[in-house]
């Protein structure tokens, strides 16, 4: 399942249209392999609606969670793949995997409080993304998570819903491709065979699943690879030399 939250329903519609979504009441809509929710404008609206929407539709370890729409920035109808998010009032720092590649350019986020009259070059700013990103995580992996922003100004005037429309229609190719089922592999039962021989944890299992995965997207065979590592090992006879496998099994991979 694909679930997108937009804070307003003119970016959702382009999506609603063309993938025929059904409205089921409270600004969610939905098919067969899609819910799309209206999340209001603000931290705490996004936070509620995330939460309700998980609350009616549990997502599993193989969904995807989708935040699209317009933000704030320099270069007006330019569409980035946000891959840090500042919360402005906190502080706090998030970094999305962004394991999945849409081939779009990269862009850090800031989410602010109230709209911005005037923007810093090379960044985004939006008033949802940080709260989006802390809910999301609670029910699904940060891989899994994605951030979709396309530059609708950069000082808060002029925006109508028909403008921001017009922008979200050229992102329907995004939310094709991951609607695209080969973006649902399952890379779970793949991994599993090396579960007893790492001594995994349940953590170490999600670890390593969601390794198996960005293996998967970078084109690479996750299996040749840790078979490489764990042949230099004596003997891997309890979790911490497992963990010790895991690592440096990420660490190549981020090398590609």
């Amino acid at each position: 399942m694909l679930y997108i939250f937009s804070a307003l329903y003119c970016e959702l519609a382009p999506f609603v249209n063309a993938f025929t979504l059904e409205s089921i009441g409270n600004g969610v809509y939905r098919s067969d392999r899609c819910i799309a929710t209206v999340t209001g404008v603000g931290k705490v609206n996004a936070a509620y609606s995330v939460g309700r929407t998980f609350a009616l539709f549990a997502p599993s370890s193989k969904d995807i969670v989708l935040n699209i729409g317009v933000a704030a920035g320099e270069n007006e109808g330019q569409t980035y793949l946000v891959n840090a998010i500042c919360d402005a009032d906190t502080g706090h720092d998030y970094y999305p995997d962004m394991a999945i590649n849409l081939g779009l350019p990269e862009s850090p986020l800031t989410s602010v409080s109230k709209v911005v009259t005037s923007v810093d070059k090379n960044m985004l700013y939006d008033m949802e993304a940080s709260s989006i990103y802390q809910t999301a995580i609670k029910h699904v992996s940060p891989d899994r998570i994605l951030f979709v922003k396309t530059v609708s100004d950069s000082d808060g005037k002029d925006v109508t819903p028909d403008k921001v429309s017009c922008l979200m229609e050229s992102q329907i190719s995004v939310v094709s491709l991951l609607l695209n089922e080969t973006q649902y592999v399952d890379t779970e039962n793949n991994a599993s065979k090396y579960y007893d021989v790492l001594h995994c944890s349940e953590y170490m299992r999600l670890e390593l699943g969601q390794l198996y995965h960005f293996a998967d997207t970078l084109g690479v065979n996750p299996d040749d690879i840790l078979d490489d590592i764990i042949s230099s090992y004596i003997d891997i006879n309890n979790r911490k030399i497992g963990r010790e496998v895991l690592d440096e099994f990420k660490r190549r991979l981020t090398k590609f």
